[in-house]
């Protein structure tokens, strides 16, 4: 059997959909994550549940005066988190750090995987 040439340049493979936070702050949907939960969304609402750390984001219309614009970044999505975690007291991790999702029917919302504590405004 003679060599087979590898053609795809650039091509990550993923376990399904993630939400990757990165150091500076913003918050990117992977293409699956798009593809199930987003697909035709322009707009998010973060959510923090101060008990557990979970962070969520419901999707919203452009008018509403504290939703963030969902940027294209080729098949992903961005969205900054900067306020967002500056608000809540999370700092954003010194490297990126992919995080598992699922849709919560009942919130109506993408909800991480893992839990992002900070400390609770009752603390501050």
């Amino acid at each position: 059997m003679g060599f087979v040439e590898f053609t795809e340049r650039n091509r990550r493979t993923s376990g399904g959909p993630t939400v990757t936070l990165n150091k500076q702050g913003t918050f990117r949907f992977n293409r699956a994550c798009v593809e199930q939960y987003l697909e035709g969304v322009t707009h998010l609402v973060m959510l923090f549940n101060e008990e557990s750390g979970e962070i969520a984001f419901r999707p919203a219309e452009g008018s509403v005066s504290h939703a963030y614009r969902l940027r294209k970044n080729g098949n992903s999505r961005d969205v900054s988190g900067n306020a967002f975690l500056s608000h809540f007291g999370i700092a954003a991790p010194q490297r990126s750090r992919p995080m598992s999702c699922r849709w919560d029917e009942q919130l109506g919302a993408l909800v991480l995987g893992e839990s992002l504590k900070g400390p609770t405004k009752s603390s501050e």
